[in-house]
């Protein structure tokens, strides 16, 4: 009988960024219908915060490699679709999932799967600043990579102990930057040369090339955004702004 395999991770967005792969999900689809096997990363969701954790036990065992058989879904991914329960039956429901970004209300998303791999990050030091080092160290621990630096191998049984003093002093790092940040700030409002951020120049007949796209659903609000580099709250403040003048224009 022939077979079609799909390989995604269900993974967590988590704080400053990371994400944190947390059970490899093999999708098998057959003549006779598909089959689901999961396996947790029991190093990985260790990471996790304790609400994360307890919504993963309550809904898969994270002790074994568990086959879905029979044309299960298995329970999470019904919390990706809330009350679409026609979704169920689309056979690209993973696919779907994954091209669209989907995430539950508390961080978690289908993503693509890479194989782990060792990471060796010895001349990470002579290269970056010593908060941007914990920051990639920790990065590839949530990926669920082993990590070597010098001699030192951080793998499956050190990656909670490792990753755990390092999000402490990573934690402090940051406090200590943005307190940093806070007194220059206070000092230079006192020198009367404070300015405040300075917002960065946009190409404005680009914009309204691009929103005109969007109007005409050549392409997504999403799409748009990516071609013109801003943020999404940008591309909204800037669409009122316009429809503001466009409608003072109208006054007149």
């Amino acid at each position: 009988m022939k077979e079609n395999k799909e390989y995604y991770y269900l993974s967590y967005s988590g704080e400053y960024g990371l994400i944190y792969n947390l059970i490899k999900i093999t999708y098998i689809t057959r003549d006779d219908g598909f089959k689901y096997i999961l396996k947790p990363s029991k190093s990985v969701i260790s990471l996790l915060p304790k609400e994360i954790k307890e919504y993963l036990i309550d809904r898969i065992s994270i002790n074994k490699e568990l086959p879905y058989l029979d044309n299960i879904i298995p329970n999470f991914l019904k919390d990706f679709i809330k009350d679409d329960l026609d979704s169920l039956n689309n056979k690209d429901l993973l696919k779907s999932l994954y091209l669209k970004k989907v995430k539950t209300i508390n961080n978690l998303f289908i993503n693509s799967f890479t194989k782990k791999v060792n990471i060796d990050l010895s001349n990470i030091f002579t290269k970056e600043n010593i908060t941007g080092v914990i920051k990639k160290i920790l990065n590839e621990l949530a990926l669920g990579n082993n990590v070597t630096i010098n001699e030192t191998k951080i793998n499956n049984k050190k990656r909670k102990a490792v990753f755990n003093t390092l999000m402490f002093i990573y934690n402090k790092s940051i406090e200590a930057n943005k307190l940093k940040q806070k007194e220059g700030i206070d000092k230079a409002k006192i020198r009367g040369k404070y300015k405040g951020r300075i917002p960065s120049p946009i190409d404005l007949d680009k914009f309204k090339n691009e929103y005109q796209k969007v109007l005409n659903k050549e392409i997504t609000a999403q799409k748009a955004i990516k071609n013109l580099n801003i943020s999404k709250d940008k591309y909204y403040r800037t669409i009122k702004l316009l429809n503001k003048n466009l409608d003072n224009i109208k006054e007149k």
